[in-house]
C-alpha cells in the first residue's frame, strides 16, 4: 500500500470536519476514595456546564503568522545503531494497541473492530481473548451502506477514533481477574468503560460485563475520543476523554474544569454503594463544587495515547492547526492543571481573550512541519537496549519517525532524540497507532496502520 493509499483508507487520530491536521514533584497520591452524595452521582459526565467559559461557541483561530520549529529540538542519534525493529505479530486488524496481562506475561493485541486476541509466535491465538465483533459497525459496513447495526451492536467504529480503544488489566488481576475496556457505542457515539472478569481458567466471563462510566457525546461529532486506559502507581483507574470533537473545541471543553471532556479522569472504578466507581478523595475536584469531581487533568484536544511512568503522567496531545504536543504532570502534586486547549495550541495563544488563562506549556511541541499526529508511547525499562533506559518513546502517525525524550525530577526534558536513521527499516514507522510494553518493560510499536506489530530490539538481532 502506498503512502497516499493509506492516507485515504485510513484516517489519522485527530482528523475531523475542524482537523486542520487531516489527519513538579513526586509525591504519592493517596488510595482513599470519597463517597459521592446521592443528589450528585460520581457516575454522572455531563457534557456541558453552567460554569462553561465565556469563549464557548466561539471558534478560535490560528495567528496569521505562526511559528515554526520543535522546543526542544529533536537531535539525530549520532552513535552506532543502538535497536532495531523486528516483526513480533502479523495479521492483526486494526490494532490500536499491545497489552500485558499481570502474572502471566501473555500479550494481547487490541483492535480498534472489538477483537483483542492473545499474541503468540508471530500471529494471533484463536479463539479471540475478547470477541465483541459482533456488536461493532465497522469502517466497511459503513462504505457498503449497511446503515443498520447487527444485532446486538453496542460499538461504533466508523473512523479510525472509534470503535475498542483500549484494555487496561487490573493491578490486582491475579487475584480478582479484573480487566477494563474503553470503546464507542453505537447509535450516540457514547465513550464506554467496562469491567470485565476472566475466569480461573482465563478465558472472559462474557456475562460478567459491568458499565463503569459513560461519555456521553454528540453523535454527530464521531470523534476526539481519545480512548486510552492505564492504571496509575497510586492504583486509580485513568482514563483519557476527548474534547468532544467540535470544531476548534467550540464549545469550550478544555478550559470548563466543569466537563470531563478534554480532559484526563481519574477514579476508583470498583462499585461504591453510591454507584459502579468512586473517586478518589485527593481528586482536585471531588468536592464537585469547583469542577467535575472524576476530572483529574484538563486542557486537552485529544490525548489518544497516554502512559504512566512511576508518579509520571505522560501524554500525547493529537493538535489542530499547527502544533503537536506531548504534556507531562507528576500524579502526586499536579492534578488540577490546565494544560492550555484551547486557549493554546502549543505554546501558541489562539484565543486572544484567554492569553491570560493559567495553563502549563507542553514538555515537547512540534509543528506540522514535521508531523500531523503524535502517537504517544511508553518510557523504556528493559534490560536488553540500556541506551534506552528512562528516555519515553513516541512517533508520528504520517511522519514515519521514532523518536525519545528523557524528563527530569522537575517534569522537563532534558533530552530528545530522533532515532529514525539508525533503524535497517524506518518505512516500518508509517501508520504508527500505537506501542505496548510486556512484562519484561520491552517496548513495541503497533504499526502499518494497525496491521503489524515491531518489538524493539538489539540492533544486529532483528532478522
Amino acid at each position: 500500500m502506498t503512502h497516499a493509499d493509506a492516507v485515504s483508507a485510513e484516517t489519522v487520530p485527530g482528523d475531523g470536519p475542524d482537523a486542520g491536521n487531516g489527519a513538579a514533584s513526586s509525591a504519592q497520591a493517596s488510595s482513599t476514595t470519597r463517597q459521592p452524595s446521592a443528589d450528585r452521582p460520581v457516575w454522572e459526565s455531563p457534557a456541558t456546564s453552567g460554569s462553561a467559559p465565556d469563549c464557548a461557541g466561539q471558534r478560535a483561530k490560528w495567528p496569521d503568522a505562526p511559528s515554526s520549529g520543535t522546543t526542544p529540538p529533536a537531535e539525530p542519534w549520532n552513535g552506532p545503531a543502538v535497536f532495531d525493529l523486528e516483526l513480533a505479530v502479523n495479521g492483526a486488524t486494526r490494532a490500536v494497541e499491545l497489552v500485558s496481562q499481570p502474572g502471566t506475561g501473555r500479550l494481547f493485541v487490541v483492535g480498534r473492530d472489538g477483537i483483542v486476541s492473545e499474541a503468540r509466535n508471530g500471529g494471533l491465538v484463536e479463539p479471540a481473548f475478547l470477541d465483541i465483533e459482533a456488536g461493532v459497525l465497522s469502517q466497511s459496513d459503513a462504505t457498503d451502506g449497511d446503515s443498520a447495526p447487527p444485532p446486538g451492536a453496542g460499538v461504533e467504529s466508523l473512523s479510525s477514533e472509534q470503535g475498542l480503544l483500549s484494555l487496561a488489566f487490573h493491578p490486582d488481576h491475579q487475584a480478582n481477574g479484573l480487566l477494563y475496556t474503553f470503546h464507542t457505542r453505537f447509535g450516540d457515539g457514547a465513550s464506554v468503560v467496562t469491567e470485565w472478569r476472566a475466569r480461573s481458567g482465563g478465558e472472559i466471563d462474557m456475562g460478567s460485563a459491568r458499565t463503569v462510566i459513560v461519555f456521553e457525546q454528540d453523535p454527530s461529532l464521531p470523534v476526539h475520543k481519545a480512548g486510552q486506559l492505564r492504571f496509575g502507581s497510586d492504583g486509580h483507574l485513568y482514563i483519557a476523554v476527548g474534547d468532544g470533537g467540535a470544531s476548534g473545541d467550540l464549545e469550550c471543553h478544555g478550559l470548563n474544569p466543569h466537563t470531563p471532556f478534554g480532559g484526563i479522569v481519574r477514579i476508583d472504578p470498583a462499585p461504591s454503594p453510591a454507584g459502579p466507581y468512586a473517586i478518589p478523595a485527593d481528586n482536585p475536584y471531588a468536592d464537585g463544587v469547583s469542577g467535575h469531581p472524576a476530572l483529574f487533568v484538563s486542557g486537552l484536544r485529544n490525548p489518544w495515547r497516554f502512559t504512566i511512568d512511576g508518579d509520571l503522567l505522560i501524554i500525547a496531545d493529537v493538535g489542530w492547526n499547527d502544533r503537536e504536543e506531548i504534556n507531562a504532570a507528576r500524579i502526586g502534586t499536579d492534578g488540577g492543571i490546565n494544560f492550555g486547549w484551547s486557549a493554546f495550541e502549543g505554546e501558541v495563544c489562539i484565543r486572544a481573550d484567554f492569553c491570560d488563562v493559567a495553563t502549563v506549556p507542553p514538555a515537547v511541541h512540534y509543528s506540522h512541519d514535521e508531523g500531523v499526529a503524535v502517537i504517544g508511547g511508553h518510557v523504556y525499562r528493559g534490560s536488553a537496549i540500556p541506551e534506552l533506559t528512562g528516555r519515553y518513546l513516541y512517533a508520528d502517525f504520517i511522519a514515519g519517525w521514532l523518536r525519545s525524550v528523557t524528563f527530569g525530577p522537575d517534569g522537563r526534558v532534558i533530552e530528545h532524540t530522533d532515532w529514525t536513521a539508525q533503524l535497517s527499516e524506518p518505512e516500518i514507522l508509517q501508520g504508527v497507532y500505537g506501542f505496548g510494553v510486556d512484562a519484561a518493560g520491552e517496548i513495541y510499536v503497533v504499526s502499518a496502520w494497525g496491521r503489524r506489530v515491531y518489538q524493539l530490539v538489539p540492533a544486529g538481532q532483528s532478522e
